[in-house]
């Protein structure tokens, strides 16, 4: 009986490690997405197209993997684009709008990982 108990908490525990690395991916991916969509909105902001836009949006997602938080790389955002009629609280809500999407967009992609590739342990 002592040993069925480890065995369930054992998988639990191990349940609770996968269900933390998922969300963990799940987090990354938004930001990761919602960086690049801000990169682009800030590209079209300083006047950038085609590959030099892409090229920015790829900048700003390794920056962001760099930036210690969201405001740190509001921060760049802002002095980037920073220019007549851009204020920071513009760059703060289109991080917030950006949020959002790229969360729709992963959800969208990644609809029910938990339910297809992942097997409840130890409930």
């Amino acid at each position: 009986m002592l040993q069925l108990s480890k065995d369930i908490m054992d998988d639990k525990e191990k349940s609770e490690e996968a269900r933390y690395k998922l969300r963990q991916e799940f987090d990354f991916k938004i930001r990761s997405r919602r960086n690049r969509l801000l990169g682009l909105w800030a590209a079209g902001r300083k006047g950038l197209t085609g590959k030099a836009a892409a090229d920015y949006a790829t900048d700003l997602v390794l920056a962001g993997m760099e930036a210690k938080s969201d405001a740190d790389l509001t921060a760049k955002v802002f002095a980037d684009v920073k220019g007549p009629g851009v204020t920071l609280d513009e760059v703060t809500q289109q991080v917030v709008v950006l949020t959002n999407e790229a969360r729709r967009r992963i959800e969208a992609e990644f609809p029910a990982a938990l339910a297809a590739d992942h097997a409840r342990v130890g409930d």
